[in-house]
């Protein structure tokens, strides 16, 4: 409900108050697989270990992989950083419903993840620079507001149709039901978004 969403708009000024927070717990290798994955050409896979009595996530491996075009996520940031923690509950107590939280880190000139849905609805926080979103009202073997069950297959849910675009920079924020197909992708300049899965 765009009504509820709205009485939640000034709580998110403070989402941007933890980027360096983010860059402390990313960098000192406090999260790990699962919860630290790297995006590239539309595809995720988990941060290798380093090769050590006590392994810890290859930050460099995916600092090189930043420098290289390949972005990367923190899942359950809600977990690491009290101050997303606190967004989340704030969310909860006004919809009702659980939330947690992810960051998307993205060099410039990138694609995130490839255009897909989700099985939940998701409050997008542009927190840093800029991203382009595409959202794909059409899509084959369209799911209307899917359950849990009826997870994303690029096999059987392809786009069709002119695309809506967004553009959305630091301190917009974009609302996206479930079952909405969406795709983003920066331009010349690094993107930090945090979306809150409700």
């Amino acid at each position: 409900d765009r009504g509820e969403v709205a009485v939640l708009g000034d709580q998110f000024d403070h989402v941007a108050a933890p980027l360096e927070a983010l860059d402390r717990v990313v960098l000192s290798g406090a999260v790990g697989p699962p919860d630290l994955q790297q995006i590239s050409n539309g595809a995720v896979r988990d941060i290798p270990l380093t090769a050590s009595v006590a392994p810890a996530p290859d930050i460099d491996q995916l600092l090189e992989g930043f420098a290289s075009g390949a972005g990367f996520r923190v899942q359950n940031l809600d977990n690491y950083l009290p101050e997303i923690r606190e967004v989340c509950r704030l969310i909860e107590s006004e919809l009702r419903f659980p939330v947690r939280a992810n960051a998307y880190v993205s060099p410039p000139n990138s694609a995130g993840l490839a255009p897909h849905y989700d099985v939940c609805d998701e409050i997008v926080v542009q927190v840093l620079g800029e991203k382009n979103w595409q959202i794909y009202p059409d899509y084959t073997n369209q799911e209307i507001l899917p359950l849990a069950g009826a997870r994303f297959s690029p096999a059987r849910h392809r786009h069709c149709g002119p695309s809506s675009p967004a553009f959305m920079q630091a301190g917009d924020v974009l609302y996206l039901p479930r079952g909405v197909m969406h795709g983003a992708f920066t331009s010349d300049t690094s993107s930090v978004h945090i979306t809150f899965s409700i």
